[in-house]
């Protein structure tokens, strides 16, 4: 399945109800990042207008439905900024972003962009290649000071990865507040950066999947509206280099998770051929 804007909103209606739960520190054992000095300024929120039907607690400006970073690009003036093709919306929908650590929808972080996500062009055609990669194009003054754009990894990189090794997921959303058991151990709503780490299960050709189970030795995992969040080496330092993106994963958030490989030729020629800058 896929973490994207629609599925969103109906873990944001069956979230709703345990929004006052306990507090969990994030996905689940994961870290809350810091507004004052993060560790991931590049990891941004992406959303869309909320749907009228939702309650009021997620009603605002945006609701934040996906996660994008900030990459390095070859285009004067401009920023781009990576996530997952499946968080395109259509054409008439407002899309916009917030680079603050937290983003609820009444942020005054948001700010809307002029284009949209632009996903692979053939996603969905190869059942064995999601093509699930997605790019948006945002002014350079959009771009707080002082952010470093992650970058890209060479072609072929992910192979040498080893089983058990731990990865790093940045997202914006739900937290599980409990390894096992059934919906209501999704909390939505909270809308803050956490960053997490799940150990490296195997490697297909296109997708990475990583295993969020604990007793797997994973702290967390991905789970609704982290779509297109990144995965990075653990206590890598700026410039990042984003191996995969958040693709998809069970409904309980709780099981392997697929993340979208970006150092495969398939993605290295879509980014490319949206100014992104490729090794």
């Amino acid at each position: 399945m896929a973490f994207g804007p629609r599925l969103l909103a109906l873990a944001l209606g069956a979230c709703a109800a345990v929004a006052a739960a306990a507090p969990a520190s994030a996905i689940f054992g994961g870290t809350a990042d810091s507004a004052t000095a993060p560790l991931y300024p590049e990891v941004v929120a992406i959303g869309y207008a909320p749907p009228p039907d939702l309650p009021p607690e997620f009603q605002g400006t945006a609701l934040q439905t996906c996660v994008a970073t900030l990459v390095a690009d070859t285009v004067a003036s401009e920023a781009r900024l990576l996530t997952a093709g499946h968080c395109a919306a259509p054409p008439d929908e407002q899309l916009y972003v917030s680079f603050a650590a937290d983003a609820p929808p009444t942020s005054s972080t948001w700010t809307p962009v002029p284009g949209t996500v632009v996903p692979q062009p053939v996603a969905g055609r190869d059942r064995s290649d999601p093509e699930d990669l997605g790019v948006v194009a945002i002014p350079d003054s959009m771009v707080p000071p002082g952010i470093t754009p992650a970058t890209l990894p060479a072609a072929g990189a992910l192979s040498t990865l080893r089983v058990g090794e731990p990865l790093t997921i940045v997202g914006f959303g739900c937290e599980r507040l409990a390894q096992n058991g059934g919906p209501h151990n999704l909390r939505c709503g909270t809308f803050t950066r956490r960053y997490t780490t799940a150990p490296f299960q195997a490697l297909r050709p296109s997708i990475l999947a990583l295993n969020a189970n604990t007793a797997a030795g994973a702290q967390g995992g991905a789970c609704f509206a982290d779509s297109g969040g990144p995965v990075f080496e653990p206590d890598d330092a700026p410039p990042r280099a984003v191996l995969a993106t958040v693709s998809g994963g069970n409904p309980l958030c709780n099981a392997v998770g697929r993340f979208y490989r970006t150092d495969t030729p398939t993605a290295h020629d879509f980014l490319r051929s949206q100014g992104i800058a490729v090794p």
